[in-house]
């Protein structure tokens, strides 16, 4: 009997005990209909991201009761990034959707994302056509984003992303690199993969508060630009007193 194809869900947490819930409850009833609709197996990951909120024992109940749910526990917060790397290494799916815990972004497209999957595209992103950010972080968003696209991966979407499907091949390729303080996503971008875009409105956050401070914001984006652009080192050759 040939082995069901399967797909991964992951979800990072950082401090997310207030929409944790709500969250795996949607995710679940999403996955459900997928796996129906299409014959394939599923595994939901989410990975404590050093929380100390009370999210990983949530967490465990949740898991005493569903048995397609998994935990990773890291020992302390390592950032986002880090913990979908976590993830993506510990996944056993044919293919990962990354997603974030506040529900901003919409489950409900997984299932175009799975379709896309199923036909032959191996790398498919939701593209924000809209947030609901404003004030300062919106604008270094959208600034950070448009140099990202003009001086290091032309085509790089503009309003960035971070939920998406990538196939095992992309998964491997990333989890055996050996680059460190990385930006996965850019990275999925780089390997030369044509996506798949899903232009969607991201949502009001309903629950909790931003974890993604402005001084985190700061650090990724100097990795980004160090391990994906020339722009540094022609910084450097123009300005003297950088050497």
């Amino acid at each position: 009997m040939k082995k069901k194809d399967k797909f991964s869900i992951l979800v990072p947490v950082f401090q997310n005990a207030q929409s944790l819930e709500k969250t795996f409850q949607k995710i679940q009833e999403v996955v459900k209909q997928i796996s129906t609709q299409y014959s394939l197996a599923w595994e939901v990951l989410f990975v404590d991201d050093g929380s100390t909120d009370g999210s990983l024992q949530i967490l465990k109940e949740f898991s005493v009761k569903h048995s397609e749910l998994r935990i990773i526990k890291l020992t302390k917060n390592f950032g986002q990034i880090n913990a979908l790397m976590a993830g993506l290494r510990a996944c056993t799916g044919d293919c990962a959707i990354m997603i974030s815990a506040d529900l901003q972004d919409p489950p409900e497209l997984i299932e175009k994302m799975i379709s896309h999957w199923l036909n032959g595209s191996k790398y498919i992103f939701a593209e924000r056509t809209d947030r609901p950010e404003k004030g300062l972080s919106s604008i270094f968003s959208k600034l950070f984003w448009h140099m990202v696209h003009k001086f290091a991966l032309p085509g790089y979407p503009t309003g960035g992303y971070d939920f998406c499907l990538v196939d095992r091949d992309l998964i491997n390729i990333v989890t055996q690199s050996h680059e460190k303080n990385t930006h996965i996503f850019p990275l999925f971008f780089y390997l030369g993969y044509k996506p798949v875009l899903i232009p969607y409105a991201r949502q009001v956050r309903e629950m909790g508060r931003s974890q993604w401070t402005f001084s985190k914001k700061i650090k990724l984006s100097i990795d980004t630009f160090i391990g994906f652009s020339f722009l540094p080192i022609r910084f450097i050759r123009v300005c003297p007193d950088c050497r």
